[in-house]
């Protein structure tokens, strides 16, 4: 009777621990259903019945082994799959679309293997529908066959993480259901246990046990939840913000693979501020309005990250080029000196939360304070024939008089001197008038006679730099990078021509065969009336800006190439979107573009001097090929200015008038030419000096510069005094302009002295000063490391000792 009753309970015990695997499932199930990640997403419910039923059914075969249960799973799963993802397929017939979806499934499996791109939201739906009952059948048979809870439910867990976390909904509410659930789940299977082991050997236990555990174990649960709730967040935290970074880092490449192999899908924020190796045009796409970086620059400029080469149709793929050897920090340039008009700039960026490894910069960097290692097609080498002259002309000079030396007679050991070249060369020999930064790649021989050679640089140079990868940690939050920027007008633009160097016109000006003619046609269209490649990159750029910009977009259609999707269907589109418009358009009609992926210049904020970037300045843009000039970056979404450029044209001449001529001794008129202020500069120094002198033609020039500059030296020295001092505590103000004074008299603290050993030292130094430097030591380190701050009564007491120590010091000091 009682074993009866006990079969009884345990059987009410299990089917109650299926309900609550039942709800545990399904509430992750529901959420991604409820995420919203395509437009056609079958019910997930059902599948997960169907996994978690199977499950339970096979968990209790205890007589049948796995190796066989498995695979018949495995072949209904498949066929629930198939089932419930051509149920939101359009289609004539049951066959055409299983072929149709076996096909779109063989060209993701290609994209994946060949690195491409993938719209497809079906193959999305497939994969879902196929996950669900993996893991609902899993959890079924390893919470019932083996009582392992954790296996069983964690990889749900880990699904509705991601669920959480990148889907575009709000489903916080439905994981906290879940972790609510798992806890009494784990506490029912581990009891139900626990109540086996009793009862083979008989142990009493309290019939409301059960009860007050389950209750007792929801109170528990949602104690654990509050605390997490209150815990610090990564931005309150930099040590929880780093250790999050290096544990998300492989998640992070993980989510841009399923950037590229499901570009289709929406996110909560993907699309935009990725820089991943490909750019996958999207439908609607989100960024994060948190603060990103903080940059100081002389001026602003799009902050370039990533460019790409090749266009599939769906989006862009950053052709991986050879990574340079890492280039230690402060380094000579790396980029060629081969581009006219350019200037360099300086720039620091502090990154307020850790990025992937992409340096960043304004143009092409050149040379960072941090270890990096840049991306890109290194210079190629110089070859010439120095005994024909062959491309000897274009040489540098050091490498034009290397080539004379090669020619000057030089006897070898035990054979006659030949005039006007060498016997018997080794590359020893070659070396030795060799410039220190090149290096013989290879060289010629006529029978023993060297006769060409080719040359490369020791550190090689590059051409075109497509990205940059810093080599700091995620601690290391802050670098300066030297870039090398445009300063051509548009009239230097307009003169450029179009002899693009091989490297370019192989490179980007492919298109994918299926482009539409229609695309090529209108480019033609647009630009036939634009004499110069300048004049046709401005007119796609002026037409692409009359049309909408959003962020919310419809996905486009499979198959259907993007850029026609957008000029010929929709007409509107985010910064991808244009960029990708215009630079598919220039090289349809022969002129070399590429799209670039990094941030806008941000909001300046006058009180740090900087500006302050945010996700949402995410943004993509065009860099236009012109030979001699290099990349130059044109803006054809209409959601941001043009870019400005100086017109390059002669400034008309102005007219002199009466009182602005003199008359000479013999009667001609002369014109008096007045200096001109640098471009750009405001009235100041040098103007009122101007006028000074003027109105004083009698006295000397020297008093009166003493007379601006005395003052103008005094506040310098008045500015470099009180830098850093000003957000100081009366004890910390105090102790630092001490160590200053004294630093100048060469009685600066050490690194190791702790402050009252230090003042200890300065007052052996000063004794005079001996008890105004106890004082403020004390006071410092009471700030610094007691519990309690200082009183109102001791930062007087400590403004005092200041007060008398200073000119104690002063003395002291110069006396020694």
């Amino acid at each position: 009777m009682k074993a009866n009753r006990w079969r009884s309970l345990r059987s009410m015990g299990i089917w109650f621990n299926f309900a609550l695997l039942t709800l545990v499932v399904c509430t992750i199930v529901w959420s991604v259903n409820s995420a919203g990640w395509v437009d056609s997403l079958p019910s997930l419910i059902v599948v997960a019945l169907l996994g978690l039923c199977l499950g339970f059914l096979f968990s209790h075969m205890s007589v049948v082994p796995a190796v066989i249960l498995h695979p018949v799973a495995l072949f209904l799963g498949t066929f629930v799959t198939i089932w419930q993802t051509i149920v939101v397929m359009s289609g004539s017939s049951l066959d055409a679309r299983i072929v149709d979806l076996v096909l779109r499934v063989n060209n993701w499996g290609f994209a994946a293997r060949t690195g491409g791109i993938n719209n497809d939201g079906l193959v999305f739906v497939f994969f879902v529908v196929a996950t669900t009952w993996l893991l609902a059948y899993l959890a079924a048979w390893f919470v019932f066959r083996h009582r392992q809870v954790w296996l069983g439910v964690l990889p749900i867990g880990v699904a509705g993480l991601v669920n959480l976390s990148w889907a575009p909904a709000n489903l916080a509410p439905l994981y906290v259901v879940y972790l609510m659930l798992v806890l009494l789940l784990v506490m029912r299977v581990n009891l139900g246990a626990t109540q086996d082991s009793w009862r083979i050997n008989r142990v009493q236990y309290p019939s409301t046990l059960p009860r007050r555990l389950f209750w007792q174990t929801a109170l528990f649960g949602v104690l654990v939840l509050v605390l997490a709730w209150v815990i610090p967040t990564t931005e309150a935290s930099p040590q929880i913000a780093d250790l999050w970074y290096r544990a998300t880092s492989p998640w992070q490449d993980a989510q841009m693979e399923f950037n590229r192999l499901f570009g289709s899908v929406a996110a909560k924020e993907g699309g935009l501020g990725e820089f991943a190796r490909t750019m996958t045009l999207r439908g609607e796409v989100n960024a994060s309005n948190k603060i990103v970086m903080t940059v100081t620059s002389p001026e602003p400029h799009y902050w370039r990250g990533i460019a790409y080469d090749r266009y599939t149709g769906e989006g862009w793929i950053k052709t991986d080029r050879p990574s340079q050897p890492q280039t230690p920090a402060a380094s000579d340039p790396v980029l060629a000196d081969v581009y006219l008009l350019r200037k360099e700039i300086t720039q620091t960026f502090h990154l307020d939360s850790p990025l992937r490894s992409l340096l960043f910069a304004a143009g092409q960097p050149i040379a960072a304070s941090v270890p990096f290692q840049p991306e890109g097609l290194p210079e190629p080498p110089v070859e010439f024939n120095f005994m024909t002259g062959q491309n000897v002309e274009n040489l540098s000079p050091e490498l034009q008089e290397y080539a004379a030396s090669l020619r000057t007679p030089r006897a070898q050991p035990g054979s006659p001197n030949r005039p006007g070249m060498r016997r018997g060369f080794v590359p020893e020999q070659l070396a030795q008038d060799l410039p220190p930064e090149w290096r013989i790649v290879s060289y010629q021989m006529r029978g023993n006679l060297v006769v060409g050679m080719s040359l490369e640089r020791a550190r090689p140079r590059l051409l075109d730099i497509v990205a940059v990868h810093h080599v700091i940690t995620p601690k290391q939050r802050q670098y300066t990078v030297v870039s090398s920027v445009s300063e051509a007008s548009i009239r230097d633009l307009r003169q450029a021509g179009t002899d693009y160097p091989n490297w370019v016109s192989s490179q980007y000006l492919a298109l994918p065969a299926t482009l539409p003619t229609r695309v090529r046609d209108l480019a033609q269209e647009i630009t036939q009336d634009a004499p110069t490649p300048f004049d046709k990159a401005t007119a796609l750029e002026s037409y692409l800006r009359t049309f909408t910009y959003t962020t919310k977009l419809p996905t486009p259609p499979v198959g259907r190439d993007v850029v026609d999707f957008m000029f010929f269907d929709t007409q509107k589109g985010y910064c991808d979107y244009f960029a990708s418009g215009l630079a598919v358009t220039l090289r349809s009609i022969g002129i070399p573009a590429r799209v670039v992926s990094g941030y806008q210049p941000g909001d300046y904020d006058p009180s740090i001097d900087a500006y302050v970037v945010r996700g949402t300045n995410a943004h993509s843009w065009v860099e236009v090929f012109f030979p001699s000039f290099g990349w130059i970056e044109f803006e054809p979404s209409p959601s941001r200015p043009l870019i400005e450029r100086d017109s390059g044209e002669e400034p008309p001449e102005q007219t002199v008038t009466a009182e602005e001529s003199t008359t000479t001794s013999s009667g001609e008129e002369e014109s008096v030419s007045q200096p001109l202020a640098p471009e750009n500069q405001e009235p100041g120094l040098t103007e009122s000096v101007g006028a000074l002198m003027a109105q004083a033609p009698g006295l000397p020039a020297w008093p009166l510069m003493l007379l601006l500059l005395v003052p103008a030296g005094a506040a310098v020295i008045w500015y470099l005094w009180r830098r850093g001092l000003g957000n100081l505590a009366p004890a910390e103000l105090c102790y630092e302009k001490m160590c200053r004074l004294a630093t100048l008299g060469r009685k600066g603290p050490h690194a190791w002295q702790t402050p009252m050993e230090y003042a200890e030292h300065l007052s052996n130094a000063v004794p005079s000063a001996a008890q105004p430097i106890q004082r403020i030591a004390f006071a410092y380190t009471h700030a610094r490391f007691a519990r309690h701050s200082l009183s109102a009564e001791q930062q007087k007491d400590v403004l005092l000792a200041w007060g008398g120590l200073w000119r104690k010091l002063l003395l002291g000091l110069w006396k020694k």
